[in-house]
């Protein structure tokens, strides 16, 4: 099983089965630090999607226009 893990409808990530968790992969540079990471549900790794990037939300874009012309989520 694979699943695309979405921010703000830009896809950041995927989930992949792996020994019994989800597995997530980043795909965009501003979730790389939760690359590797596993989690027991979807649910869970979209909220610690959202998390972390609240967190560093001072460099993320405000629209999803931003982080499509700026190639990704950061500015």
């Amino acid at each position: 099983m694979k699943q695309v893990v979405e921010y703000q409808g830009i896809p950041v990530g995927v989930l992949m089965q792996r020994d019994g968790c989800l597995a997530f992969m980043a795909v965009k540079y501003d979730v790389i630090e939760l690359d590797g990471e596993r989690f027991s549900s979807v649910a869970e790794a979209r909220e610690a999607v959202r998390v972390h990037v609240r967190r560093h939300e001072p460099r993320m874009p405000m629209n999803r226009g931003n982080a499509l012309s700026s190639g990704g989520l950061s500015q």
